[in-house]
């Protein structure tokens, strides 16, 4: 069932409005990009400290004598950027469940509420 894969559970499948399904199927399509764009960059960062070794370990082999050596970083590159990432994407995850549990909560007490339409 694709409900299932959003996220949704049997109950909220059977007992909701499909609308409901609707708004799991936004959040589970964001949730996706944003997991492949994490998985992307820290691809990259591996990529980028794979090569910077490898140009290290050449450079020490075979670079000519007093040209500008490279070394290796002594400590993590990105630290900053992804502690501020990961706060990011926290935020981002409660504001959707926070979303999700308000348009349940509004559903069953017979209110229909358009998020896109409140936002602007």
């Amino acid at each position: 069932m694709v409900a299932l894969t959003f996220g949704m559970s049997y109950t909220e499948y059977w007992e909701n409005a499909p609308e409901l399904l609707v708004s799991y199927a936004h959040y589970y399509d964001k949730k996706s990009k944003a997991d492949f764009a994490e998985q992307d960059t820290l691809a990259w960062m591996i990529g980028s400290y794979v090569s910077t070794a490898i140009a290290s370990n050449l450079n020490s082999a075979f670079g000519k004598k007093g040209s500008k050596t490279i070394t290796y970083p002594t400590q993590p590159v990105f630290v900053c950027e992804i502690d501020d990432t990961a706060k990011a994407k926290k935020q981002e995850r409660q504001m959707a469940k926070f979303e999700a549990n308000f348009l349940a909560a509004a559903h069953n007490m017979g209110v229909e509420i358009n998020i896109e339409d409140a936002a602007s």
